[in-house]
């Protein structure tokens, strides 16, 4: 779960925590940036490797349109501009939602 704004910083926290009270799993809170990072790190790993790459090839264009709305990418956004590092479609996306 998404903690909300406080002070400027973010913060991913245990679903625990946000159901009962700050702290009940005993785990971290993760700072956004850093595990936003990591996660976009192993995917960008995962999708250089060649059996991935020609597994998912394929089935992009309906992955995408399960997962975004047809509004939100421009028509010439591209397989390598999604897996940029970092992905340019990432960062234009979260440029227009003001993060």
């Amino acid at each position: 779960m998404l903690a909300p704004l406080s002070r400027g910083y973010r913060y991913y926290i245990p679903q625990q925590d946000a159901k009962e009270y700050a702290g009940a799993s005993k785990l971290p809170r993760l700072p956004t940036a850093e595990l936003e990072a990591a996660v976009l790190g192993q995917l960008g790993t995962m999708m250089r490797q060649p059996v991935m790459i020609s597994e998912i090839v394929p089935q992009a264009p309906y992955m995408l349109a399960a997962i975004l709305d047809d509004t939100t990418l421009p028509d010439h956004i591209t397989l390598l501009e999604l897996a940029a590092d970092p992905p340019l479609v990432w960062v234009n996306q979260r440029e227009q939602i003001g993060l």
